[in-house]
């Protein structure tokens, strides 16, 4: 079979500057969560793709998406499920199926300064860990190891 997109209304094939991907499978060995998140990421594409032709028991090796139906021109990792590149969602026959691509863009940007804080955070918080509050306990015994002190040498 030759390899062109598989998107409804699509006949590119593979040239200069754009790239095919498969319809994404569903991955059984990584966990009931990793099962269902890859069940519905290949359930969403299929429905991007729009033909009636292509279900889930008829997925072949030569059913892929041009790179012309994502955002940065590629699909996300399967587990960024908030990637506005999970499923195909630019240049589709019909109106957008997924999120708004801008509204998915910045959720997404967001999330991954999130993640970005968090990291530094806990980086920073391993170089310079925090410091022991003082509390009334701590003060006392401060004071009475001052008076102590100063007892010693007064008696002297």
């Amino acid at each position: 079979m030759p390899r062109i997109c598989a998107v409804y209304g699509c006949n590119k094939s593979k040239m200069k500057g754009l790239s095919l991907y498969g319809i994404p499978t569903v991955k059984y060995d990584e966990g009931n969560s990793i099962l269902e998140l890859t069940k519905k990421r290949q359930r969403l594409w299929l429905k991007a793709i729009n033909r009636a032709d292509i279900t889930v028991e008829n997925i072949k090796y030569y059913h892929q998406v041009c790179s012309d139906h994502f955002v940065s021109g590629r699909p996300a990792y399967y587990r960024m499920d908030t990637d506005p590149d999970w499923i195909p969602n630019k240049n589709l026959s019909r109106p957008n199926l997924g999120k708004n691509t801008t509204i998915g863009m910045n959720r997404h940007l967001r999330q991954l300064r999130r993640f970005e804080n968090k990291v530094r955070f806990n980086v920073l918080a391993t170089i310079f860990p925090p410091k022991k509050k003082n509390t009334n306990e701590n003060l006392l015994k401060n004071q009475i190891s001052i008076r102590a002190s100063l007892g010693k040498i007064l008696s002297s």
